[in-house]
């Protein structure tokens, strides 16, 4: 069964496999190429090992942070009770004549300063709990 319009080169054969065969004459690639791989992974590992010698490090720093902000928020709490104290009781010596203007100004103002510092340290506390799990993974 033969006809001359149908021609298929790749029916007999000859040299078909040989062609089909993808030729890589540089052998020293290769060695070359596993050589950079190696290398990336060792470089991969090495940050992989540095990081978690950070970790302990990070979780300590964090957490002397915390401790140190809670005692600052407890104090400030303590500053700012004292503040509203002195400012209810110089308010009462004004009211009752005893008491000037600037003396009631003076006693608002450091209330007003003292809780500012309060809510400012309350925020930076919840801040660094947070970044806390963060760093202990409770948060991922």
């Amino acid at each position: 069964f033969t006809k001359a319009s149908i021609y298929d080169p790749f029916y007999y054969a000859g040299m078909t496999p040989v062609i089909g065969l993808k030729w890589d004459w540089d052998s020293g690639r290769q060695p070359a190429r596993v050589a950079q791989a190696k290398a990336e992974l060792d470089a991969t590992l090495a940050l992989r090992d540095k990081a978690r010698m950070g970790i302990p490090f990070q979780v300590a720093e964090q957490y002397h942070t915390v401790h140190s902000h809670h005692e600052m928020v407890q104090r400030l709490y303590e500053g700012s009770r004292s503040g509203r104290r002195w400012l209810i009781s110089v308010y009462a010596d004004f009211e009752a004549g005893v008491e000037e203007t600037d003396k009631l100004v003076t006693a608002f103002q450091g209330y007003v300063l003292a809780y500012g510092d309060y809510l400012r340290v309350v925020n930076a506390y919840n801040m660094h709990v947070e970044r806390l799990r963060v760093v202990t993974g409770d948060i991922p």
